[in-house]
């Protein structure tokens, strides 16, 4: 920006510019419809409208990656067509958590 000012217009101008970003208040990170989640600290979520886009390959690596670093992670494969996380971290013939959230709002 400033080379096309000083090019177009003078060389020496100086340019001051003020940014003010307004964004309404976040809900919190570990949150579901407002209602806090006992035991959890944070939700993150990996997401596309596209399918074949590799989402639970990221969401492996992340969560691999995250439980190095240190965090204690919960991985939830909601994939209708054929969750792949149980593939992914070798645990087919384990028996999984499972949880049904329903809502009539």
């Amino acid at each position: 920006m400033m080379k096309g000012i000083h090019q177009h217009f003078y060389e020496k101008a100086k340019v001051m510019v003020n940014i003010k970003v307004e964004a309404k208040k976040q809900q919190n990170s570990n949150e579901v419809k407002e209602k806090p989640i006992p035991g959890i600290k944070n939700i993150g979520a990996v997401a596309s409208s596209k399918g074949c886009v590799l989402k639970s390959t990221v969401t492996a690596n992340l969560a691999v990656s995250m439980t190095k670093m240190g965090f204690k992670i919960g991985l939830l494969d909601a994939d209708i067509y054929g969750p792949s996380g149980q593939t992914m971290f070798d645990v087919l013939n384990e028996r999984l958590l499972s949880v049904l959230f329903h809502s009539m709002s």
